[in-house]
């Protein structure tokens, strides 16, 4: 007789999407479905908090809420049916203990939930085993506290010294981001021209006017929005 596959949702995090395209959680979703393939799962949703940091107390992770809400519930919206939880690493989940306890309390609302993370299953329903997790996610806020410390010295020395501190490149800048890009007048809207060459807004809904410029800089970003590299 064959046997059904135990429902799960699949949870990935990454804190900083610098490149904006999502392969790190999209990495996660992958490695999650093949563990649920090993393990005779099937993930049936796949839950996303991409570029959110876990261990800042005033970020609000929405995945995670929605993670939570779920997992209680034994169900998704739609009424299918969820067991279980897969994530690649404890840290993706949480940072904090108080995360981590809200996940457990949630998961272990009713008996026969499962959770795993990349190296297997891992029975939450043992106090040994939420321990070791405890103190994991202790661990890795530590660490964070620590990566936080040294970026924040290497950004100070880099600034003394006058050099860049990494990141995008910020916009006017050259490659090397310390010289300064010489932009044209093409690039600037031309309402902003025209109030640079002494003339004044008016206030209008036109595609040339100041609401329309402003709505399509922010919307597309200064390089896209003028062409400039």
């Amino acid at each position: 007789m064959e046997t059904t596959p135990v429902p799960v949702l699949s949870y990935a995090r990454i804190s900083a999407d610098t490149s904006r395209d999502e392969h790190g959680v999209q990495d996660q979703h992958k490695v999650n479905r093949e563990t649920a393939a090993r393990l005779g799962w099937a993930v049936v949703h796949e839950i996303t908090d991409n570029d959110r940091s876990a261990s800042k107390v005033k970020v609000v992770r929405e995945g995670f809420e929605e993670l939570l809400r779920v997992i209680k519930a034994g169900h998704l919206p739609d009424g299918t049916a969820v067991q279980g939880v897969i994530v690649v690493a404890d840290d993706r989940l949480a940072r904090r203990s108080g995360d981590y306890e809200r996940f457990v309390d949630a998961l272990t609302d009713q008996d026969g939930r499962v959770y795993a993370d990349a190296r297997g299953r891992k029975d939450l329903y043992s106090e040994d085993v939420e321990g070791m997790g405890l103190v994991g996610v202790a661990f890795a806020k530590i660490e964070a506290r620590k990566m936080k410390r040294r970026m924040r010295r290497s950004h100070r020395a880099r600034a003394e010294l006058g050099k860049p501190t990494g990141g995008p490149r910020t916009f006017g800048w050259k490659a090397d981001r310390s010289r300064w890009t010489r932009l044209r007048l093409r690039c600037l809207p031309r309402p902003l021209i025209s109030s640079s060459s002494g003339g004044r807004w008016t206030r209008s809904s036109g595609s040339g006017s100041k609401q329309a410029s402003a709505h399509h800089w922010a919307t597309n970003g200064p390089r896209r929005a003028c062409g400039c590299s």
